[in-house]
């Protein structure tokens, strides 16, 4: 079943993880979940993903330690072309330690890796609904 909006728009998700692995998982259990996924290996690819698709997404979920373009630097690409879509943090690291360099009001959650489907699921779920009041 899809997961749709309040709206009844599809959710779809940006998921940005260059471990294919953890990507190819992730948009499983996403899929899985109902929400139509748009995943990137590395951050060019999901800022250009993004400029295409603007409106086109619900949330990303972005992992902060990738080779060419840090998480830092692609959230701040991200911010530039859409300001308000909500964006969930993922790391193998603590979640003190990742989100020290972020606008804590900015950052829609965190998903410290392994991360079971249950977690990614009411995560999303929240940053969806809290994102569609707010847009309301």
């Amino acid at each position: 079943m899809k997961q749709k909006s309040t709206k009844g728009e599809k959710v779809s998700v940006l998921l940005v993880e260059d471990e294919e692995l953890i990507r190819e998982t992730t948009k499983r259990m996403l899929e899985h979940l109902g929400y139509e996924v748009h995943s990137s290996e590395n951050g060019r690819n999901a800022v250009e993903a993004l400029k295409c698709r603007q409106s086109g997404f619900s949330c990303v979920i972005l992992d902060l330690t990738m080779p060419e373009m840090s998480g830092e630097d692609v959230y701040r690409e991200i911010r530039k072309i859409d300001s308000v879509i909500p964006v969930i943090l993922s790391s193998g690291h603590s979640e003190q330690d990742s989100i020290r360099n972020f606008p804590e009001k900015d950052i829609a959650g965190f998903l410290q890796k392994p991360y079971l489907m249950e977690s990614l699921d009411i995560l999303l779920k929240k940053t969806v609904e809290k994102s569609q009041n707010y847009h309301s």
